[in-house]
């Protein structure tokens, strides 16, 4: 029979937010081998535990704010992007004005990034990826809404159409077979006694190449299973980060 081999990128959004502005802090995390949700947890909501004690997951909380900054969200538009997330996480006013300003002064590098890309979009009328893809804005009468989209498109774009389109690229070419993509994961259909091989081969694969594109380090979480909805990490051991 056959298995299913599941190959998921970690962060890699945040990982291409590092490699587009080069954020000191974001590119020494990632560098170590550490965990992006881990270092917004300890240094801007000021906790080293992952549960608060009114039971709030803080390293989810954190999680949810990294991503929120990927849009370069105030502390009103990050209070509704929380409120919107599953499950739902609900902060004063005050509190996601706090996080944002932790945001800035943990992670300036990125920060200066949006805001230059911000001014690219309404000076040239577009943003591009890092390997050069483009999608034009309209500028005129511009508001936040439509600056939160300038800044996600590289992010996005970089981390799907340049990243992952290319790994797709690379493997089909050698052969793997895959049969689907989902964001940031990637699923191939193949002989049970290949799983194995497979899952490391292509994990070797998909990371030099995102490596190689991106200038920062990469890690991916493997998975095998009989059916996409029970899969288990290969090797068993190694712990993903989401």
């Amino acid at each position: 029979g056959n298995k299913l081999v599941s190959i998921d990128y970690g962060q890699l959004e945040l990982r291409v937010a590092a490699s587009l502005s080069q954020d000191a802090t974001m590119l020494a995390v990632f560098d170590s081998g550490g965990d992006i949700h881990l270092k917004t947890m300890i240094g801007i909501l000021h906790s080293e535990d992952e549960i608060s004690p009114t039971g709030t997951n803080l390293r989810t909380l954190a999680k949810n704010v990294n991503f929120g900054a990927l849009y370069g969200l105030g502390g009103s538009g990050l209070r509704r992007y929380l409120a919107g997330t599953d499950p739902p996480m609900h902060i004063s006013l005050q509190e996601a004005a706090a996080i944002v300003r932790g945001i800035r002064d943990t992670y300036p590098g990125y920060m200066a990034w949006v805001e230059r890309t911000k001014a690219f979009v309404r000076e040239h009328g577009y943003a591009e990826t890092l390997l050069g893809r483009r999608k034009y804005f309209p500028v005129i009468g511009a508001g936040k809404e439509s600056e939160n989209e300038w800044v996600n498109m590289p992010v996005q774009g970089t981390a799907g159409g340049d990243v992952v389109r290319d790994a797709m690229v690379a493997l089909d070419r050698l052969g793997f077979p895959l049969i689907i993509n989902v964001h940031d994961e990637l699923v191939f259909d193949v002989p049970a006694e290949d799983a194995i091989m497979v899952a490391e081969e292509a994990s070797k694969i998909i990371i030099e190449r995102a490596e190689a594109i991106l200038g920062v380090k990469v890690c991916v979480e493997a998975k095998i299973g009989d059916n996409w909805g029970d899969m288990s990490k290969w090797p068993p051991e190694v712990e993903g980060m989401a």
